[in-house]
């Protein structure tokens, strides 16, 4: 007979941990005393309010999808004049008699977007006026179980604080077993979490199957490689998204060659979930015009056309695919897939390094890259 499965692997949505989040908030005073205890010492470490003393917090209760429009200060052409925000969670409570509000921005795998950390501390004020919560009493919080990749913790300054997973992990770790199964399986899926973000297991990759997984091999393995060996004409940074993890290894000073910062020469080496593959991807020139000037190093298409599988001709984009049926040239098992793309992808990173020092002597240093491209065409 299998193990009883944890239903957070499965309700891997924001929706699922806002339920999970007000569930164990609106349990503030249950009879389990290890889950209210759980979810006042949470309370308190979201507003730095004293909450563990009995009797200290009342009237809690939980609302989501709350919304708020938000006058835009600066629109944009084709931009409305009014910003629409929709709050994860809002915790209504009273706290020595005084009424408080919390907003939490749930996150899972995605990072807050910019309007999210822009706008919304400022709509979820003009919210918190309309139900008269005094403006010392407001509190706003970024949550997410996963790490901090885009270093967002110094980029919030309009959030009272940010829990990403280092943080959320030392909080439920040191929780007791509660004999709640809910609260218990959060507790395990976020240990589990933090253990995939910092090590690696001992097991093939062929047998891994995990998206955080692969992103840690990208952190821990393929970043350090460009680093320390190509870092004088290389800089890479981590990705990802829902689907997939990736790194995004670009020639250095990219945007010091040209006004127009959509027109990129980077590798992009990335681990798919749903498919499931891997792809070694490069791409040149401005993603979305068919323009043919747009290969503009010789250097750089020569390089790609004898070292990669031509792709999509309309984004300048030439690709290796490993597991996936559609590409005739080669098609792999995803344990020979996965295997093979671990070989290639430090062979490619030392020959875009090359290519990059070979474009290096190549490229002027003109004022106006566009111009430069449409004289060398003629």
């Amino acid at each position: 007979m299998e193990k009883l499965k944890n239903l957070f692997d499965y309700a891997t949505s924001e929706l699922s941990q806002d339920a999970f989040l007000c569930w164990l908030l609106e349990n503030y005073n249950c009879e389990n005393p290890v889950v209210s205890r759980a979810a006042l010492d949470l309370l308190g470490k979201m507003t730095d309010l004293d909450c563990s003393k009995p009797g200290a917090v009342t009237e809690l209760k939980t609302d989501r999808q709350e919304t708020e429009n938000y006058p835009n200060p600066e629109p944009k052409k084709d931009e409305k004049k009014s910003i629409h925000c929709v709050f994860d969670i809002i915790v209504t409570f009273r706290y020595r008699e005084e009424k408080h509000m919390l907003l939490i921005e749930d996150k899972i795998f995605s990072s807050p977007s910019n309007k999210q950390i822009g706008f919304y501390p400022q709509a979820f004020k003009k919210y918190a006026e309309r139900h008269c919560i005094p403006k010392d009493n407001l509190y706003r919080v970024i949550y997410k179980t996963d790490i901090d990749l885009y270093g967002y913790k110094e980029k919030s300054p309009g959030w009272n604080k940010s829990f990403y997973l280092d943080n959320i992990y030392s909080f439920f770790e040191k929780q007791q077993h509660s004999g709640c199964l809910i609260f218990d399986q959060y507790r395990k899926h976020i240990c589990e979490l933090h253990e995939k973000t910092t090590k690696l297991p001992d097991k093939p990759m062929a047998e891994w199957k995990d998206l955080i997984l692969f992103r840690t091999y990208i952190q821990q393995k393929i970043l350090p490689f460009v680093n320390s060996n190509y870092g004088d004409v290389l800089e890479a940074s981590p990705s990802g998204w829902i689907s997939y993890s990736a790194i995004w290894i670009e020639r250095k000073d990219n945007d010091n060659i040209t006004k127009d910062k959509k027109v990129r020469f980077s590798l992009e080496i990335s681990f798919w979930r749903h498919t499931p593959s891997a792809r070694i991807t490069l791409r040149g020139g401005k993603m979305e015009v068919k323009n043919k000037d747009l290969f503009a190093s010789k250097k750089f298409r020569e390089w790609a056309e004898s070292n990669l599988i031509r792709g999509s001709k309309g984004f300048r984009v030439y690709r290796r695919d490993y597991c996936v049926g559609h590409n005739k040239k080669e098609f792999l098992s995803y344990e020979s897939g996965i295997e093979k793309v671990t070989q290639d992808c430090k062979e490619l990173i030392e020959d875009f390094a090359k290519m990059c020092r070979e474009m290096n002597k190549e490229l002027p240093q003109h004022p106006d890259w566009r111009i430069f491209l449409t004289e060398r065409e003629k």
